[in-house]
């Protein structure tokens, strides 16, 4: 029978208030904080970095992020449950210990339809002083964080949502004749097919798209679909867009070790062709390229993409993937 995770947590656990004495200052420096917005969050168990990984227990990070968390003794699952009022209106997360692996399921607004996949965490969730750890970074973003930067002067993570969401740009949009503009970095994106809005969704040509975020395309007319690159120096990203396909395949293969994760994200709109260019929701993929906030100008029809960072303290850098630690 399930359990909601923070009784299982307070019968697992016996925490003793003891004062702070000089002996204690030592390990005290070693403590992890995590702040979601501008506000702390409080573990009963300190985060910790294992295999330069930020593990963190599950129910308090639910709780910061508006989530609801139940453990289920007989199965050592995790089940997690955000609710939403935009697109989605459901997403739940399935943990189990010892797995790398986290179930998702959404469910959507429009017709109650929902989809399913597996995303890969980095790292097992496992049990510690009797509160189930996960890996912070990838179950953060599923959880409506889309920035995590880590200062390692203080050793905090940053937590921050750093997006406008343009996918209902609606009435403010005006007639679909009229030019879009899309800004890059404060620069405009030259297409040579103008993007469009269609059922409230911004479609811009992808090749334009990823070539203003340095990524590579290249097209395969035999099956239709354009795959995406970009590199930096820790890992190589790949993207699998097929036309008339709302799902988008991702790779992410790390440079130092050749391991690889995969994941499908879901796409506001299906992908199509338009005047021989292929059309993509501009959101998703942006986010994907890497730009982290996106601002829509209804009464100039512009779209800003920009790479923004929070407002840690001046020693705090974003922490890529498997950067020291994996955030």
């Amino acid at each position: 029978m399930k359990k909601i995770l923070s009784a299982f947590l307070a019968a697992a656990v016996i925490f003793t208030a003891l004062p702070v004495l000089a002996e204690d200052a030592a390990v005290l420096e070693d403590v992890i904080t995590v702040i979601a917005g501008d506000k702390a969050i409080e573990f009963d168990v300190n985060p910790i970095i294992e295999n330069d990984i930020l593990l963190v227990s599950v129910r308090e990070l639910c709780e910061a992020c508006g989530a609801t968390a139940e453990w289920d003794a007989e199965t050592q699952t995790v089940s997690i449950e955000k609710p939403y009022s935009t697109v989605i209106s459901m997403k739940n997360l399935l943990i189990t210990v010892g797995s790398s692996q986290m179930q998702r399921s959404i469910t959507y607004v429009e017709d109650g339809s929902v989809s399913y996949d597996v995303i890969e965490l980095g790292a097992p969730a496992r049990i510690i002083d009797g509160c189930v750890f996960v890996p912070l970074r990838r179950v953060v973003y599923e959880l409506g964080y889309n920035h995590v930067v880590w200062d390692a002067e203080t050793h905090a993570a940053w937590l921050s949502t750093l997006r406008v969401d343009v996918s209902s740009v609606g009435a403010a949009a005006g007639a679909d004749e009229d030019v879009i503009t899309v800004m890059a970095k404060s620069k405009a994106i030259k297409f040579d097919v103008n993007p469009i809005i269609e059922n409230d969704r911004i479609l811009v040509p992808v090749r334009a798209l990823c070539e203003s975020s340095g990524a590579a395309v290249e097209w395969d007319a035999e099956t239709q679909t354009v795959s995406i690159e970009k590199s930096n120096a820790v890992e190589t990203k790949r993207l699998i867009i097929t036309t008339d396909s709302s799902q988008m395949q991702k790779s992410m293969t790390q440079i130092n070790d050749g391991s690889a994760s995969y994941d499908v994200i879901e796409l506001d709109a299906p992908a199509k062709i338009i005047d021989g260019r292929t059309f993509v929701p501009l959101r998703a993929v942006a986010e994907e390229l890497g730009y982290n906030v996106i601002t829509w100008d209804g009464v100039t029809r512009t779209a800003e993409l920009a790479i923004v960072t929070s407002d840690p303290p001046a020693s705090a850098t974003a922490a890529p993937l498997n950067a020291e630690p994996d955030v």
